[in-house]
């Protein structure tokens, strides 16, 4: 091997930062599904993303992906319309009339206004039940009329290309011999399928052939893009990739960033609901992003039961964050604030807790949703009404917890 051809090994990708306003944008198939599981003010964030790259002539989707997209469409439909009928619509139950449960409800003084009410809940119940199986049969009509495909149908027609026969037996060859020595990406992550098993390789045929440095936006976070740890979350891309890409196109940077890496990078002014909604705990903090914050410090705001000590109150709120910090993002050790609470002139009582170089950049608003969920019926109890993060935290004094 020459100089030239060791190159390759010492290359030092550029950011995605420096590459963003002139690389070419290609996205997975994964990015155009997620469309289907966003709100709507993500979904109009993304689209409105992808209509700017696409008329300014710089996104590129592979015929496979469209393909891929295509094929999964009809089954994420399938999905949420069992979704309303198994969580929702079968869970609608219509109560027992109170005078059967309470044979004696005329003698008590109340009787017409408990009847009353029971004939207006009654009214509700068949509205909402009524209002639910119209629901699921508007979603039916997905499969023939989908606003999602509708409003992606221009970018996809304007995006779609490919440079490759699928079905050549050189290219299928070529791809065998890549997922016989395991060779990303195609390192036996889909060797089990019996279709669609070379479809990373496709699609990343179609990324060789751009003759530009090229922003790969994916939530396909499995060992054939991304290295992974040992319990299967993404490190950083694949440095293969990245020197394959080097040495076939002179040089340039192939950056394989998360979907809400790449909106974080375009549109800084996002709101933290729509970067919630589309991490979905699955924020990749990667080579090609700017140096992850070394700290990251929550206030949580709550209020104190009046029936609650100090000690029993904070032995259970710092129960549900240490589990909710090492089960949903792997922290083993945080600092909170010394004493435990400030007391506002709002009324309110603030905690602080501080992690120190996180793996990975935790969202206040997921952290809320996730404390609420691991509280259930106790966050009444614990009174947590926001999680807020904040940057100066210069008069706060901590113990680790």
């Amino acid at each position: 091997m020459d100089k030239e051809g060791m190159q390759k090994y010492f290359f030092t990708p550029r950011l995605m930062e420096e590459i963003i306003n002139t690389a070419t944008i290609v996205v997975d198939t994964t990015v155009l599904l997620s469309a289907y599981q966003w709100k709507e003010a993500a979904f109009k964030e993304v689209l409105e993303v992808l209509k700017r790259a696409s008329e300014n002539k710089r996104l590129k989707i592979p015929a496979h992906v469209l393909e891929e997209f295509m094929d999964q469409r009809p089954k994420l439909i399938q999905g949420a319309i069992e979704r309303i009928n198994t969580d929702i619509y079968s869970k609608i139950q219509k109560p027992n009339k109170l005078s059967s449960t309470i044979p004696l409800l005329g003698l008590l003084s109340k009787h017409d206004e408990y009847i009353k009410l029971e004939e207006k809940y009654l009214s509700s119940y068949k509205s909402y039940r009524s209002k639910i199986e119209e629901l699921s049969s508007e979603m039916r009509g997905f499969f023939q009329k989908d606003p999602v495909l509708d409003s992606l149908k221009p970018i996809l027609e304007a995006a779609c290309f490919t440079t490759i026969v699928k079905h050549s037996k050189e290219l299928n060859d070529e791809a065998e011999n890549r997922l016989a020595k395991k060779k990303p990406p195609l390192t036996g992550g889909d060797s089990g399928k019996k279709e669609n098993k070379y479809g990373d390789y496709y699609i990343w045929k179609d990324i060789l052939s751009l003759k530009n440095d090229v922003i790969f936006v994916s939530t396909d976070f499995k060992e054939d893009w991304y290295y992974l740890d040992s319990k299967k979350k993404p490190l950083s891309p694949r440095r293969e990739l990245i020197e394959e890409f080097y040495e076939l196109n002179g040089g340039r940077t192939c950056c394989i960033v998360s979907l809400t890496d790449y909106i974080k990078a375009i549109e800084p002014s996002t709101s933290e609901e729509i970067i919630s909604d589309l991490s979905a705990n699955q924020i990749v903090n990667n080579f090609f992003t700017r140096n992850r914050k070394n700290k990251q410090v929550f206030e949580i705001e709550h209020f104190m039961p009046e029936y609650s000590d100090d000690e029993t109150f904070y032995r259970g709120l710092l129960s549900e964050i240490q589990t909710v910090l090492y089960f949903s993002y792997d922290v083993r050790s945080f600092e909170i604030s010394v004493p435990y609470l400030n007391v506002h002139s709002n009324g309110c009582e603030y905690t602080y807790i501080k992690i120190n170089n996180p793996d990975r950049e935790i969202n206040p608003l997921d952290l809320l949703s996730h404390i609420k969920e691991s509280a259930r019926g106790l966050n009444e109890l614990y009174g947590i009404s926001n999680i807020k993060e904040i940057e100066n935290d210069d008069n706060i004094r901590y113990k680790i917890y």
